[in-house]
């Protein structure tokens, strides 16, 4: 089921892009890797920060070619 309207998908955990195709998530405690995401790009790019759609339960985020992507929230 999704997220009630303006809860994130994962209470204690922050999303966070990185320059290895992956958006990673980490416990807020401890900042320690618990899951990530890996998309698929031609080039090595850098994620921006990715944002929450509690409507769709997407995190949408921008990768350094110019690209917009849309993932199922972990």
């Amino acid at each position: 089921a999704p997220p009630r309207p303006g809860t994130p998908p994962a209470p204690g955990y922050v999303y966070v892009g990185g320059n290895d195709l992956k958006v990673h998530k980490l416990r807020l405690d401890t900042l320690a890797e618990s899951s990530s995401v890996a998309i698929t790009s031609q080039a090595a790019v850098q994620v921006a920060a990715p944002t929450y759609d509690v409507t769709l339960n997407l995190f949408v985020f921008g990768t350094s070619d110019g690209r917009l992507w849309a993932i199922p929230a972990f």
